[in-house]
């Protein structure tokens, strides 16, 4: 019996407080300061008003107010295809106190992603093309 509970206890260990994650991710996917990487598929609208107020929910209420990002490049590339208003593609910086709090799910689109809250959202650095 106490080797069980050993056992246990090293499996525990060993996967981390967060629990596994069963998503596939790109080696670039941690970043900088041990937080994550995130892509989003945005419409040239969002992609205009995340250039001038960084991430946040839809002023005007016409879209979610969590804002989801797929664990790779690839997955927002699949979302990319599947709505073609959303073409560009934003890569993102959350930091891993923000990841913790977001909620992840490991199988959305095929390809794993997360959705971070409003209140985070302005804790999330968008990396822009010049």
């Amino acid at each position: 019996m106490f080797c069980r509970h050993l056992a246990l206890l090293f499996f525990l260990v060993a996967i981390g407080p967060g629990g596994p994650h069963l998503t596939l991710e790109a080696p670039d996917a941690v970043a900088a300061g041990g937080g994550k990487k995130g892509y989003r598929a945005v419409s040239d609208r969002e992609l205009a008003d995340i250039k001038e107020s960084g991430f946040r929910p839809d002023p005007k209420g016409k879209s979610m107010e969590d804002k989801w990002f797929a664990d790779t490049k690839a997955g927002a590339e699949q979302h990319r295809s599947n709505f073609p208003d959303n073409r560009n593609i934003v890569e993102a910086e959350v930091p891993a106190d923000v990841y913790g709090r977001s909620h992840v799910d490991p199988g959305i689109d095929g390809f794993g992603g997360f959705a971070v809250p409003p209140v985070d959202q302005p804790l999330v650095k968008p990396i822009l093309p010049d």
